[in-house]
């Protein structure tokens, strides 16, 4: 029994030598396990925040250029690498290969390009005509008012004095609108406004009148056509009136609106006088008036006819030599040498707007410097004939006209006659001078648009088939691919060039939209190739997208950046390693990324104090590829961060840390 004892208190003395013999042999391992840990101070510091992408360079702009017709490559005039400007010519076709429909269209060109000339431009004896029948309108205008003047005021007593007196102030009123504004002084634009503003009141009376007759009448269909003609040509009146009075200003605009309602004054008290003095003899000869109504008219027609005499026989004396006399050759040959030197300036740009202006005063030029042939001559000479045998008719017919007035001069009915007279004169004159305005401005202003739309159209559609022989740069660029060479046969389609424009290159990237909300327009970039060892590159954010795309349950969001210092080593079509800058932070604290470890959903680091290994819980902010920011724990400046503790370590008990 006593050597039991004595062998059971044998046993335990060596268990416990044996037990704390381990505990020391694994003391001293872990303690030379502490000191052989990588670890790294605790420190603050700066941090820049990134999102990285990959993606391939592209330039801003890209053209790929093919051929719009066939034939047989004549010249290529640039080569890859080659820097061009817009409108450059890049490659042509031989001319005799062309199809015809591509021949033919070289004289639609030329056909389409006078056609459109002839609108915008009309030659100078076009508008010098028109404006001397403009100022002889004036000065007939101006003349049948005065002879209605004359008329009332040398019988001014056939009518009430009230009637009389109501004129008399019209008319004074109107002689001062008119002195304040001349028109026949003012410019066409200021004219043909005023004209606007007298045929939308015109037609605003006429229209006054049918519908009070419709309304005596409503079943009168024709009257409610009248009624609804007038308000769509009111309406158009009014568009044209605004159309004109756009961009005048209102010193000049409200005089003329004066002068037209003073007018419309003026005429009304002219009628009621008239309509007075006619109601008062309302027994009037009606043949006689109808030769005084005859007579007006002829003398009108005679008036007009030997304006147009006094054209045609200008026009045959400057027949025998040259179109133009030499005033303006040397108009024409002024504008010649301009565009001619403007077309030099620009370097020779074919079709380009400065090629066209040189061939419009080309044409002009021989136009007016050709002779004139002898059917010209024969044909003027004709309508001069036919003009004065029309003249000499219209005397004889003025000639009776008189004869019979003057017969019934005596008449008790002549007063009503004759003032009727003057005011259909006056009428006939003021539509004559509206027609006359109206001219002037067409030719030197306003052209139709319709006119001017259709011929540019058909221009541009000669253009575009006579110069599809030809290709062209359609902006500045660089020439990055030839596609040609001279005596290939193409077709419409075929590729000849690819054009980009590498001073803008841009990288589109893919971005999660875990970070989409903290990308922005404007924020730097940097950037790297594998293709450029040892290079970095900057630049910026210039677009990001609004909506995403998903792709195999995953959105992203496409990003575009554009270089900023681009280099002839960076090429469309290169990969791009992109870090986009979201962030920058200053005097942060900082724990490198691979010390930090998740302990039941906690970031957690491990420090060394006091030669134990200790858990630190962490709140971590923004981060970069190496390091994160903490904005909350118990970590401080100075401790130790263990990078790499060991699995064995982290699961001891005992005073090394739980």
């Amino acid at each position: 029994m006593k050597k039991t004892y004595i062998a059971i208190i044998i046993l335990v003395v060596l268990s416990g030598l044996g037990y704390f013999g381990y505990r020391f042999f694994k003391a001293r391992q872990q303690a030379n396990s502490i000191e052989n840990l990588q670890t790294v101070t605790a420190s603050r510091g700066s941090l820049t925040a990134s999102v990285g992408a990959t993606g391939i360079v592209h330039s801003d702009q890209l053209a790929v250029i093919f051929w719009q017709t066939s034939g047989s490559v004549d010249h290529v005039y640039v080569q890859v690498g080659q820097a061009v400007s817009t409108g450059q010519l890049l490659a042509d076709l031989t001319q005799s290969s062309l199809p015809q429909n591509v021949i033919l269209a070289q004289a639609d060109l030329i056909t389409a390009r006078d056609a459109l000339a002839s609108l915008t431009n009309p030659d100078l004896s076009t508008i010098s005509t028109s404006e001397k029948a403009l100022s002889a309108a004036y000065s007939n205008y101006q003349q049948a008012q005065n002879n209605l003047d004359n008329g009332i005021i040398t019988n001014q007593n056939a009518s009430e004095i009230s009637i009389y007196n109501a004129w008399l102030d019209a008319k004074n009123t109107l002689n001062g609108a008119q002195n304040n504004s001349p028109l026949a002084n003012a410019s066409i634009d200021i004219q043909a406004y005023y004209q606007s503003v007298r045929t939308t009141s015109q037609l605003q009376d006429e229209l006054d009148l049918a519908r009070a007759s419709i309304e005596a009448d409503p079943a009168n269909t024709l009257l409610a056509q009248k009624v609804a003609d007038l308000e769509a040509a009111i309406q158009e009146s009014l568009v044209k009136q605004d159309h004109l009075r756009a961009g005048q200003p209102p010193e000049l605009i409200d005089p003329v609106i004066n002068l037209s309602g003073e007018l419309t004054t003026y005429e009304e008290a002219t009628l009621h006088f008239i309509s007075r003095v006619i109601t008062d003899t309302s027994a009037a000869s009606v043949d006689l008036a109808m030769i005084q109504a005859d007579l007006a008219q002829k003398q009108s027609d005679l008036i007009n006819k030997q304006v147009a005499l006094d054209d045609l026989v200008n026009k045959r004396l400057g027949m025998n030599g040259k179109r133009c006399d030499d005033d303006t050759i040397a108009d024409y040959q002024k504008a010649y040498d301009r565009a001619l030197d403007a077309y030099n300036f620009t370097g020779h740009i074919p079709n380009s707007h400065e090629y066209q202006l040189l061939q419009t005063a080309a044409a002009n030029l021989n136009w007016c410097t050709s002779v004139w042939s002898e059917e010209d001559i024969a044909s003027q000479d004709a309508k001069i004939s036919a003009m004065q045998a029309q003249i000499q008719l219209l005397q004889a017919q003025i000639t009776a006209d008189q004869t019979q007035i003057n017969d019934a001069s005596n008449s008790v009915y002549s007063l009503a006659i004759y003032l009727n007279n003057l005011w259909t004169a006056y009428q006939d004159a003021g539509q004559q001078l509206s027609n006359a305005v109206t001219r002037v401005y067409e030719l030197k202003r306003s052209p139709n648009p319709d006119d001017i739309a259709a011929a540019q159209a058909r221009l541009q559609a000669a253009q575009t088939t006579a110069n599809s022989y030809m290709l062209t740069a359609p902006f500045d660029g660089t020439i990055t691919s030839v596609s040609i060479k001279p005596g290939d046969q193409v077709s419409p389609g075929s590729n000849a060039f690819r054009l980009d424009n590498l001073n803008r290159l841009l990288v589109d990237v893919q971005v999660s939209e875990v970070d989409i909300n903290s990308i922005q327009v404007a924020q730097p970039v940097e950037l790297s190739f594998d293709a450029i060892m040892n290079k970095q590159y900057q630049g910026i954010v210039s677009q990001v997208a609004a909506v995403g795309d998903a792709v195999q349950g995953v959105v992203q969001f496409n990003v575009s950046v554009e270089l900023t210092n681009p280099d002839d080593e960076v090429k469309p079509g290169m990969t791009a390693a992109v870090n986009i800058i979201v962030d920058q932070i200053t005097d942060a604290l900082l724990v490198p990324n691979r010390a930090v470890r998740v302990v039941n959903g906690q970031q957690v680091v491990y420090t060394i104090i006091n030669n134990q290994l200790q858990q630190v819980k962490v709140t971590l902010g923004a981060s970069s590829d190496t390091e994160s920011q903490v904005v909350e724990g118990d970590l401080q400046v100075g401790d130790q961060i263990v990078l790499n503790p060991p699995q064995d370590l982290l699961s001891m008990g005992g005073p090394f840390g739980r």
